[in-house]
């Protein structure tokens, strides 16, 4: 059984972007619109030219991710990987 997912509305989002990482928003009004992601400030994020991966999980989970040193992070705080 696959877990089932909501996807459209709005909620948070952790987006990491050219070796940064960014708490803002997703958003998608409708089955026929685009998600889009938005920064702190509500203003509409540009994703690098390429592929995009997304992943969906959910919101009790806890995320931690690392850099090619080995140094992981949860999720709270905004950190530079670079």
């Amino acid at each position: 059984m696959h877990p089932s997912f909501r996807t459209t509305g709005s909620g948070p989002a952790d987006i990491f972007i050219d070796g940064r990482h960014i708490r803002g928003t997703w958003v998608r009004y409708s089955l026929n619109d685009w998600m889009r992601f938005l920064d702190a400030e509500g203003q509409e994020m540009l994703l690098l030219p390429g592929k995009t991966f997304v992943q969906i999980v959910p919101m009790e989970m806890t995320i931690s991710y690392g850099d090619e040193m080995g140094i992981t992070n949860t999720l709270g705080a905004d950190v530079k990987l670079k």
